[in-house]
């Protein structure tokens, strides 16, 4: 049982890397993912970009629902995997 939920679990992971290739992220939501990858927190991306934090965390969430996956550093990996965001 333990088996069967530790695969689940990791089979999810890597769930957004099978998705098809026609994921759109925006000229934004890319720009704010790279950042992300940095290592920049929402509070410093939306200082570099000049807008307000929740603005930032906004984008995250519409990035994480489009690649079907629960955390930043998902989101990040699956960009990566897919061609979506250049290390």
């Amino acid at each position: 049982m333990l088996r069967d939920f530790a695969l689940g679990g990791a089979l999810k992971f890597f769930e957004c890397c099978l998705c098809d290739a026609r994921i759109h992220l925006t000229k934004r939501e890319l720009e704010i993912l790279h950042w992300g990858a940095q290592g920049k927190t929402s509070w410093e991306i939306s200082k570099i970009l000049g807008c307000s934090e929740a603005n930032i965390n906004f984008h995250f969430s519409r990035i994480r629902r489009k690649l079907n996956v629960s955390s930043r550093a998902e989101a990040i990996y699956c960009a990566m995997k897919t061609g979506l965001l250049k290390s």
